[in-house]
């Protein structure tokens, strides 16, 4: 049980950090984890959908609960009296992954890069680390199931 478990955070932190599209499979392990955070913040069903499809959405309740995932899996810290991506969190994610020493070194790469983005709104920080990774990723050539 703690196998899926440690499983499920690690496809839901990388959903939300890569506003990752999510395969079907994973699509209930991921709801299932962010249940507490949906029911705080409350987004539509529809958004849900779409951020599962990879989309990261402007609305207020998604980027709220996208947030507070990344902060429930302490994938966040506060640093210097402002949020930023708690990069040794999201490396020990990666690296349970089983990702080769590049890859990692690549993760590790994009998360400094996208770790403190220039925010006035504390729900904005988790659209705002996805869209930079996003980026990122994408320019330096990592598919979607890397990271």
């Amino acid at each position: 049980m703690y196998f899926i478990k440690v499983i499920g955070i690690i496809i839901v932190a990388i959903a939300v950090v890569r506003a990752l599209k999510l395969r079907p499979e994973d699509r209930d392990m991921f709801m299932m984890f962010s249940e507490e955070c949906r029911k705080t913040h409350k987004p539509t069903e529809a958004d849900m959908k779409k951020l599962m499809d990879g989309e990261i959405l402007g609305t207020k309740p998604v980027k709220c609960t996208m947030t507070c995932v990344l902060k429930q899996f302490k994938l966040i810290k506060e640093e210097g009296g402002k949020q930023t991506l708690d990069v040794d969190n999201v490396m020990k994610l990666a690296d349970m992954k089983g990702l080769s020493k590049g890859d990692l070194e690549k993760i590790r790469e994009i998360s400094e890069i996208c770790k403190s983005p220039s925010i006035t709104d504390e729900c904005d920080f988790g659209a705002e680390v996805g869209k930079c990774a996003s980026k990122e990723s994408k320019e330096r050539g990592i598919e979607n199931n890397l990271f």
